[in-house]
């Protein structure tokens, strides 16, 4: 059962990613915050299970990806988190937010359970050569094996955002840029609490390091010829303790600045419908689509393979007393 003012928040902001606009760091922020949050009357809750908390670090995302249609929002909610508190506004984050099962069906649960509530829903959008290049550095990670042309996202962000227009309509919805140059204070957390309706929060709260820092080339295309998820574990927490250095090649992305424009023109259109239907004036301004300043060290990439060979060594090595164990 919840307490009355559980279900009597005046604000529910959920944060929706998208991925790779800085989610991780924002999350991380809120979560080293909560105490100080809870002084402005923001909750940001916590997981129940430890062993969750340490996994999730802050992201909320696994509420999505397990959101079952058939349960109320409260009753997904709440099998996580403990939503009792004494404040007025309630922030949830978690890229995964942005695709969750049944839009229509959680944002009229969510109302169910704060009827009186202001349902905010707040999407970053990134340009999409710095996304694609985002996403393909983390994916190798996980699961990703090749080059670049490999990496798949919903560049389409009118196609993402469809759903929650339908549900909602506009008002609730809003819609910012990962762009410093448009971030209030050039600051992505004072531009969220700002854009949320949350003005001031940021300005007491703790600092953090930024967290989820993209690989260089070298590490990204490293990780890129490793198959098995086990093996690529391994080799992002060696890198993590033994970086592989890119003196050799140091550009920050693998397309060209021409390759890029050819990519960004592609999505332009796409993006302007959303812009002229959101109000977010000219979609290159607001996502920045046409400034090629951004790697003035570009090179074509060029593999240290003696470096590489070194780390992979190093990964057979540990693999081979992992398995030993």
């Amino acid at each position: 059962m919840f307490s009355r003012k559980a279900t009597g928040y005046r604000k529910i902001v959920i944060h929706c990613g998208l991925h790779k606009t800085g989610s991780s760091y924002l999350q991380q922020l809120f979560l080293a915050n909560r105490n100080e949050l809870k002084r402005k009357s923001v909750y940001y809750p916590e997981f129940r299970n430890p062993d969750a908390a340490a996994m999730h670090k802050g992201n909320h995302s696994i509420v999505a990806v397990s959101y079952d249609k058939n349960r109320s929002a409260e009753e997904n909610l709440s099998s996580f988190f403990d939503l009792n508190s004494d404040c007025d506004t309630l922030l949830i984050s978690g890229e995964e937010f942005s695709r969750v099962n049944d839009v229509s069906g959680f944002l009229s649960g969510l109302k169910q359970f704060a009827p009186d509530a202001d349902i905010r829903l707040v999407f970053y959008l990134r340009r999409y050569d710095h996304m694609i290049e985002s996403v393909y550095s983390e994916t190798v990670k996980y699961s990703l094996t090749g080059d670049i042309s490999r990496a798949e996202y919903q560049l389409d962000y009118g196609a993402i955002l469809a759903p929650f227009i339908d549900a909602v309509g506009l008002k609730q919805i809003t819609v910012r840029p990962y762009n410093r140059a448009l971030w209030y204070d050039e600051d992505l957390a004072t531009d969220f609490f700002a854009s949320s309706g949350l003005h001031g929060v940021r300005k007491t709260l703790r600092l953090i390091p930024r967290t989820n820092e993209a690989l260089s080339r070298q590490e990204t295309f490293m990780l890129s010829l490793i198959r098995t998820t086990r093996a690529k574990q391994l080799m992002t927490a060696l890198l993590a303790r033994t970086p592989l250095s890119s003196y050799e090649s140091p550009g920050r992305y693998f397309r060209s600045a021409s390759d890029r424009r050819r990519f960004n023109a592609a999505f332009a259109g796409s993006g302007q419908k959303l812009a002229d239907k959101c109000g977010l004036g000219d979609i290159g301004l607001f996502l920045d689509l046409w400034n090629f300043d951004d790697d003035p060290t570009w090179a074509p990439f060029d593999p240290d393979w003696l470096a590489i060979a070194g780390h992979l060594t190093k990964l057979g090595e540990e693999l081979a007393d992992a398995l030993s164990k």
